[in-house]
């Protein structure tokens, strides 16, 4: 191992010399490089190896390089460059390469290709890119003799290869390559509109540089042989290519593949070309023509007509609205709802979020809502208004178990309440409650009782405060009512803060019969200064919750104060107590809490 370190040290002895000598970094700091390389060395050459090593090393290389950039910036931004980092550089690819073949995810191949990506260095990016994509022909029989899913087969994913392609031609200007990922792609993923529309703007991006490189020809006073050759080449034979053919192509082979998503299909297509303006006018005009000929397209057809005479910049939002007012189906709201869902996730928009919930509404209405809208709503939005308060409660007669959506219409009614001092609404509010919690599973009914309680300590005197504290206890069970007994505990100390024995009292109460929480407990023991006391609540909590491992060291926290001589006797009965599988953990962070008191330790 120490053989294969210094190799690789010496490797880098240039570099190393190089920051000295230009004074990027001191003495110091060039000694804590090489000292921080030959441990990462070490640590990639043992023989576990861990992905993470690698990583590690690559980050801290990078790190390296962008602080050499910075101090040539300061230092000697009118010298010539000097490429210190060329080798470093290369070290970094060389780590993510090793990292991504030997431990084959995906998202080492990410790291790689971004890596190269952004250093441009494209020779290593397209190669990087070809063994992401890699699909072996015994795929199947590998997954049938190990009978294991552990095989990652990057090239069964369409969006690496629409990603690798785009690259290919983009960033690489390799039109070749481009087209055979394409093509190879297309035959292997026929079904997937994202890998087609990519197809359509690499063959739109190929004829604008066709189309670029023939006018910057034509404009020159003196050519080449070579170049004359060329233009020529450009005039005659490659005419189709000019027209749009080649995307013609690609449509009507994507046309005739796809068995659903056509609509999806052509209005991407047509957006994409849009771009290129009138370079790609006839492969325009096909594709708008295609909507006469595929069938259940008439709401992606709308959109292409509203967009027509539009600027080139436009809100995608304001098409599908005013698509969506002339042509009035359940399909055309739900494609307006996911445009609107996206925007609302990448920007936050009030608008957006108006917009979706307004589709949703009209879907519900209609019975087209499905069960992933409800969940996404109950899941990303609150009920801030009116409006939206309505449409939760409209779709709570499609979804009346759902708790996430109860607690939400709950909090903008309890809010409304209690921000309103003259509102007389109090018993729709309780009956709301009394429906929410009769149709919600007990195991997701917390939050709930939460709201019904607060509502009841703004809103009511004491005794209605115990009713609602009575009822909870008798109409939940499990870890419910545990929390429930956690939270009646907390509103007697908050509400009673002279009475400390009615707090005792109560403790005692609620202790008296489980479940109960390991914070009930705790919060108690927190307020009892005599030591027996606080050791019968601590053998209170371990009773019940001996198979915590934050119960015992909490225990153990208190013994450190009061009687650290029981500590030895109390790690024996938490050992004897814990499942197998929490010794380890129990033992690390008894350790852990042993040492933060060096009297113990020693």
């Amino acid at each position: 191992m120490a053989e294969f370190v210094q190799q690789h040290l010496e490797e880098l002895l240039d570099v190393f010399t190089a920051l000295r000598k230009t004074k990027y970094f001191t003495v110091s700091e060039v000694k804590s490089v090489i000292e921080r390389v030959r441990q990462f060395d070490y640590s990639i050459n043992k023989r576990t190896k861990r992905p993470k090593d690698f990583l590690k090393y690559a980050e801290y290389l990078e790190d390296v390089v962008e602080l050499i950039h910075k101090r040539r910036i300061i230092r000697q931004s009118n010298k010539p460059k000097d490429n210190l980092e060329d080798p470093l550089r290369k070290h970094i690819a060389h780590l993510y390469r090793i990292c991504a073949d030997r431990f084959r995810k995906v998202e080492y191949f990410k790291k790689e290709i971004a890596f190269l990506r952004k250093t441009h260095q494209n020779r290593l990016c397209s190669m990087a890119y070809t063994r992401l994509l890699q699909v072996y022909l015994c795929l199947c029989l590998l997954q049938a003799v190990f009978n294991v899913d552990s095989f990652q087969f990057h090239g069964n994913d369409p969006k690496n290869h629409a990603e690798a392609g785009l690259w290919e031609f983009f960033d690489n200007k390799s039109a070749e390559n481009a087209r055979t990922i394409f093509q190879y792609a297309i035959r292997k993923f026929k079904q997937d509109v994202g890998l087609r529309v990519a197809f359509v703007q690499m063959e739109a991006g190929f004829l604008n540089v066709m189309h670029e490189r023939r006018l910057m020809l034509a404009a020159m006073k003196d050519t080449t042989d070579e170049q004359n050759a060329i233009l020529m080449s450009m005039e005659g034979v490659n005419d189709a290519v000019f027209e749009g053919k080649l995307i013609e192509l690609v449509v009507s082979d994507a046309l005739e593949a796809l068995e659903e998503n056509k609509g999806e299909f052509l209005l991407k297509a047509y957006l994409e070309l849009r771009k290129y303006g009138s370079i790609v006018e006839k492969a325009t005009e096909f594709v708008v023509e295609q909507f006469e000929t595929v069938e259940n397209v008439k709401e992606e057809k709308k959109i292409v007509e509203i967009i027509q005479d539009w600027p080139q910049e436009f809100n995608m939002l304001d098409a599908y609205l005013e698509a969506a007012k002339k042509v009035k189906t359940p399909r055309m709201y739900r494609l307006t709802a996911e445009v609107a869902k996206k925007e609302f996730e990448s920007t936050a928009d009030d608008r957006a979020k108006s917009v979706l919930i307004a589709q949703l509404e009209k879907l519900h209405k209609l019975g087209e809502a499905e069960q992933s809208d409800y969940d996404w709503l109950s899941a990303n939005l609150d009920a801030t208004d009116e409006a939206t308060a309505n449409v939760f409660s409209a779709m709570l007669e499609n979804t009346p178990t759902n708790a996430s959506m109860w607690e939400k219409v709950l909090s903008y009614h309890v809010n409304k309440h209690i921000d309103d001092a003259k509102s007389t609404d109090s018993e729709k509010v309780m009956a709301l409650f009394d429906d929410a919690l009769e149709k919600v599973h007990n195991d997701e009914s917390l939050p709930i009782w939460r709201l019904l309680i607060d509502f009841t300590i703004n809103k009511f005197p004491a005794a209605v405060v115990d009713a609602a504290f009575k009822r909870a206890l008798l109409q939940t069970r499990d870890v419910v009512h545990a929390e429930i007994k956690e939270i009646r505990l907390n509103y007697i100390k908050t509400a009673y803060p002279n009475d400390m024995e009615k707090y005792e009292d109560e403790y005692k109460n609620l202790a008296r019969t489980r479940p109960t929480s390991i914070h009930m407990h705790l919060d108690y023991a927190a307020t009892v200064s005599d030591p027996e006391k606080k050791n019968q609540i601590f053998d209170n909590l371990v009773a019940e919750h001996g198979k915590s491992v934050t119960a015992w060291l909490e225990y153990g926290r208190a013994l450190m104060v009061a009687q650290p001589n029981s500590l030895s006797r109390l790690y024996m009965r938490a050992l004897s107590n814990l499942d197998p599988a929490e010794k380890d953990h129990f033992n690390e962070e008894w350790t852990l809490m042993i040492r933060s008191d060096p009297s113990l330790e020693a």
